[in-house]
């Protein structure tokens, strides 16, 4: 077993310009999606529908309905529209139940919608974020061109600017599907099935030339305006989770993980050395559906170009149980990379020693999205993030990733 050593002390700081530069662009993102929110507000006044996008469910309205269908249904008219309930997070979701006046073949009983949230707070971390436009992008441009499971849209827009954007759906439960989450155990059938899925995934878009011309518009490293706002997120989030969960966080965590944001550039370079592809980039259980031997992706808010070892990370240190996925990882991390292969993936570009080292530095990435969720007290139950913040430190410790990252850091 690697000796587990802390290489500076949590004291370090980044380079002196950084948290100002940061700081300052995130102050200006803030400010300018203020003014966007507050002028949607004000143009929303005495509207149920501005740019061909609703402001809420209850705003529905059937000729609205009718006509956002055209494009996938010609012919069709709504009669009537009936709410069978839904909740709001990062984005509003309802289902809804359709009764067609004219009803061409294959439009389907019941709709699930997609909208902006109604709570302020939220959709400005929406609009900073581009969540619904980015989605809407992916329906628009990628979905056809995955060769996995995931909702088709019926429609999809995004205002030009800030936050508001709808999507019409497929309604998986009418298909069957079963939906998990992080706090609900998940079977090693089910959890090949998804290395089985991001293999296939990944492999199809495996440095495609998309990738930099008709999909250019995806989030990478180099064009990535919200870097400054992660960091600046992330390295002030750090302290307040370990006060607020030191009962359940390792001594090594607490000490050692203020140095990932001091490294978080060099990170950052090291997370997106070629080869690259298209990735969910948000690939946990809440975001999958489960179709009988298939596994389905969700809510691609984050899709974008990096390495797909990303997901495969992300899920297995944050959805799995930490003794299945130390009783199993090396076995399921061969899965996915036969699976690239099987697919076409040359294995010059398919290094184990390489890969290993690139999966373990995802436990970095792991703790950086948990200890965000567990400072901000609306985004999950407190018992969600506990159990997140558990996985994370025992896969920063089962990596040996504080060393890793000095080993990143010093290259």
């Amino acid at each position: 077993m690697r000796s587990r050593v802390c290489f500076a002390p949590v004291t370090e700081r980044p380079a002196p310009t950084t948290p100002l530069l940061d700081a300052f662009s995130t102050t200006f993102r803030v400010t300018q999606e203020l003014g966007w929110l507050g002028l949607d507000r004000l143009l929303a006044f005495g509207f149920t529908s501005r740019d061909g996008i609703p402001e809420s469910v209850e705003t529905i309205r059937p000729d609205w309905l009718g006509s956002a269908l055209q494009d996938a249904f010609p012919g069709v008219r709504v009669a009537g529209i009936e709410y069978l309930g839904g909740h709001s997070g990062t984005t509003t979701r309802a289902r809804l139940r359709v009764d067609y006046a004219t009803a061409p073949p294959g439009v389907p009983e019941t709709i699930f919608v997609k909208l902006t949230p109604p709570d302020t707070g939220t959709r400005l971390f929406n609009g900073l974020m581009q969540l619904g436009r980015t989605e809407v992008d992916f329906y628009r441009d990628i979905r056809a061109c995955v060769p996995i499971l995931a909702p088709n849209a019926f429609c999809g827009r995004a205002a030009r600017h800030g936050p508001r954007f709808v999507l019409l759906l497929d309604d998986l439960t009418t298909a069957g599907a079963r939906f998990a989450t992080i706090d609900a155990p998940i079977s090693l059938d089910d959890v090949k099935n998804v290395m089985r899925l991001f293999g296939r995934l990944h492999a199809s878009q495996w440095e495609s030339p998309r990738l930099e011309t008709e999909w250019r518009w995806l989030r990478s490293f180099e064009r990535n305006r919200n870097l400054p706002l992660e960091r600046w997120i992330s390295a002030r989030s750090n302290a307040p989770c370990i006060e607020r969960y030191a009962d359940i966080l390792p001594k090594e965590v607490r000490e050692c993980s203020g140095l990932i944001h001091v490294h978080r550039n060099a990170l950052e370079r090291y997370w997106s050395a070629g080869p690259r592809t298209l990735i969910h980039g948000d690939s946990h259980v809440g975001n999958m559906f489960f179709c009988e031997d298939e596994v389905g992706l969700l809510d691609w808010q984050v899709v974008q170009r990096g390495q797909g070892i990303r997901d495969v990370g992300y899920f297995l240190m944050n959805s799995v149980d930490v003794e299945m996925r130390r009783g199993h990882e090396r076995e399921l991390v061969e899965l996915y990379v036969g699976t690239l292969r099987s697919r076409g993936v040359p294995d010059a570009e398919l290094d184990p020693d390489l890969l290993w080292d690139r999966y373990r530095s995802q436990s970095l990435y792991v703790w950086i999205a948990s200890s965000v969720t567990a400072s901000m007290a609306r985004l999950q139950p407190d018992e969600v993030k506990r159990r997140a913040l558990v996985r994370a430190s025992a896969a920063l410790l089962d990596h040996d990733a504080f060393a890793l990252l000095d080993s990143i850091a010093k290259a």
